[in-house]
Formats: C-alpha cells, sequence, structure tokens
C-alpha cells in the first residue's frame, strides 16, 4: 500500500487536519478521523489524480503543497521527503506529474516567485488600502440610510452596554446639558454615561454617545464637555461610524477572498493591516470631526477654548496613568500639529461670540457634583 501521512486543509475553515493519504491509479484518497462528545467516526475525500492543480505547487525545504478544487481549494500539505521517495515514483508516468519537484524553484525561479509575490502583494495592498474604501465608504453613505444607520448602531449599543455599568442619573443629565447646545443634526442624538476609570468617550452609527464618567471628572469648565460632544456628533454628523465598519468588513472580505481562509496565516496579516490603516484614518476623520465641532460651537455662541483646554488636559497625562489613557488615544490620536490647528483655526476664524448659558452652567454644576 502506498501511503503517508500529511496535513489535509478542507478550505472551508482554516482548522487544520492530519490524515492518511493513499495513492491508487486514478485518485488519492485522503483520510481522517472526526470526533466530538456523540461521536467518533472517520472521513474520506477522493482526489482525482488528473485535477490536481501541480502548478500551484509551493516547495520550502521540508514540505510541499497540493492543491485541488476550485475556490476555496483544497490543500495538502506533504513532508518533501513522502513528496519525493512516494508521491512522484507513484505518479511518475502521469502526465499531470511534475518528476522533478526541485526543478520548479531553482535560483532564478525563486527570484521569480519572489517578484511575482511582491506584485501580487503590491496589488492587493492596493486594494486594500485605496479602492477598497473608498468604494466601501461611497456604498456606506449611498445605500445604508439613515434610519438603517440607527437600527445598525442601536444592535451595537444594545451588545456593549450589556456588560457594562451605566450610570443612570449622569446619563439624565448629561442628555439635559446636551439640549441646552442645541447642535444642529439629522440624528436624534443618545448620551450614555458608564462607570468606568479609563476616560474616553465615542460615537457609534446613527447616534449614540458613550461617554466614560472619568473623562469628566477630569474637566474644569462647561466649554470643555460641550467641545467633547461638539466632536463626538461630528462624528455621527459625518457618518464616520458606519463608513469605518464598512471599510473593515469589505478589507476582510478582500483578504479572505484572496487567501480563501486556508490556514490563517493571512488573518495576523490582515489584523495588523487594519490596525495600521485604522490609525491612518482616524488621523483624517479627527481633524474632520474638530473643525466641523468648532463650526457647532461658534453656531451655539460657546467658547472654542474649551476644545483646547480639554486636549491640552487629555494630551498632558503623566505617564504614570498613560495605560488608562490607551483607549482614548487609540481612537483620538493627540498631537501638538493637531491641538495647534485647532488654535490657527480659531484664530483665523475671530467669529467667535461666546457667552455663558445660565442654564447650562447649572445643569454642568449638577452633573460635576453628583
Amino acid at each position: 500500500m502506498h501511503s503517508f501521512s500529511a496535513i489535509y486543509y478542507d478550505g472551508k475553515t482554516s482548522r487544520s487536519k492530519i490524515c492518511e493519504v493513499f495513492l491508487s491509479t486514478e485518485k488519492l484518497t485522503i483520510s481522517y478521523t472526526e470526533s466530538n462528545e456523540f461521536s467518533h467516526f472517520t472521513e474520506s475525500i477522493d482526489w482525482d489524480i488528473s485535477l490536481i492543480n501541480q502548478n500551484d505547487i509551493n516547495i520550502s525545504s521540508s514540505k510541499a503543497l497540493l492543491s485541488y478544487g476550485s475556490f476555496p481549494k483544497q490543500l495538502l500539505e506533504v513532508s518533501a521527503a513522502d513528496y519525493e521517495n512516494v508521491y512522484l515514483p507513484f505518479y511518475k508516468n502521469h502526465p499531470n506529474t511534475k518528476t522533478n519537484y526541485s526543478s520548479f524553484v531553482g535560483k532564478k525561479g525563486m527570484e521569480k516567485l519572489v517578484i511575482m509575490g511582491a506584485a501580487v502583494v503590491a496589488i492587493i495592498a492596493g486594494l486594500y488600502f485605496f479602492v477598497v474604501p473608498f468604494v466601501a465608504e461611497n456604498i456606506a453613505t449611498s445605500v445604508i440610510s439613515p434610519s438603517l444607520e440607527k437600527e445598525v448602531g442601536d444592535n451595537f449599543y444594545e451588545s456593549f452596554i450589556e456588560y457594562a455599568e451605566v450610570d443612570t442619573n449622569k446619563t439624565e443629565i448629561i442628555n439635559r446639558f446636551y439640549k441646552t447646545l442645541q447642535f444642529k443634526t439629522e440624528y436624534n442624538i443618545r448620551l450614555t454615561v458608564l462607570k468606568s476609570n479609563i476616560p474616553n468617550a465615542f460615537a457609534l452609527p446613527g447616534g449614540n454617545i458613550v461617554v466614560h464618567d472619568s473623562i469628566i471628572r477630569m474637566m474644569n469648565h462647561s466649554e470643555e464637555l460641550a467641545a467633547l460632544l461638539s466632536h463626538e456628533v461630528s462624528h455621527v454628523h459625518h457618518r464616520h461610524a458606519i463608513k469605518g465598519l464598512f471599510k473593515n468588513l469589505a478589507g476582510y472580505f478582500l483578504i479572505s477572498l484572496v487567501s480563501g481562509d486556508v490556514n490563517g496565516v493571512l488573518g495576523v496579516v490582515m489584523s495588523n493591516a487594519n490596525s495600521l490603516k485604522e490609525l491612518q484614518n482616524s488621523r483624517s476623520l479627527e481633524q474632520d470631526a474638530d473643525l466641523t465641532g468648532l463650526e457647532l460651537l461658534q453656531k451655539s455662541n460657546i467658547d472654542p477654548q474649551g476644545m483646547i483646554l480639554l486636549f491640552e488636559k487629555l494630551g498632558s497625562v503623566s505617564k504614570d496613568s498613560a495605560n488608562s489613557m490607551l483607549s482614548f488615544l487609540s481612537t483620538h490620536p493627540l498631537s501638538t500639529e493637531r491641538i495647534d490647528y485647532i488654535k490657527t483655526t480659531i484664530k483665523q476664524k475671530r467669529q467667535y461670540n461666546h457667552q455663558k448659558n445660565t442654564n447650562r452652567e447649572l445643569i454642568w454644576n449638577e452633573l460635576r457634583g453628583y
């Protein structure tokens, strides 16, 4: 019996299966055992020898990779020794078999493969970083209605606060505070205050804004809270969350389509690529939210210096407490350049006719003193 052990990927999941491979004249049979708490059984899969795409064989110093079928392809990882000593001798007369696998990757062949691989990676990277985000963003804004966006956001919100501790009293007060700001947006803004020692605030699709009580405790003036809310409302206004969601989903889809999700290796690459892309995007989106937030403050006659005070305070957090700021900094990257362009914008406009609102100050004092 001509057989050897190998590792099998079915192309449907990233989980590998240790299997036994049996060779016969017209087919290759893959046999592996599956078990769970209810049953224990053996599964067998037949590969037609004529349909094994041996042009896709990748050779390293220790293994060979056979592929089979259409997308998503099945893969069989075979040791180089078994491939050379068992597989090749058995099928050496078959017209679809490469009789000398090592010739497939010589020095020049490897150079060509590296160049081809780099070109493919460059194309995929171009699609991932430039084409996919543009197309996804346009789909998000043209296909997803505000009402559907709200429904998506509400589902995220319910899942998010399921294990969080909501401060119901401060939530009621901050919503009263928000009404005094009179920011004009087509979305119904719903504010929720969570009890947390990590200073953070973020906007979800469709109008939900979450504020951690610790970031409120850092503030000394009502204008700082107004600035924070103007910034988050601007994210809602520009639909940044739903656009970001579509960009991420489109990116994952592209990588899954290319890789077939065979062995999960590209999932690690994808994770790191997503972190880089989100950071790049967030810097641009944060600037949009800052500038729109300044416009909202201007229209509501609120002192825009509150935004500078808030960001300077967040940016000057000591190294001892830096870890507690990671959550906020990951979504709101702070820099001296960012604070500088806010100052420059305020100076250039020179149209801020700010004044205190007695009712707003009373509510602010209630929120701070609660």
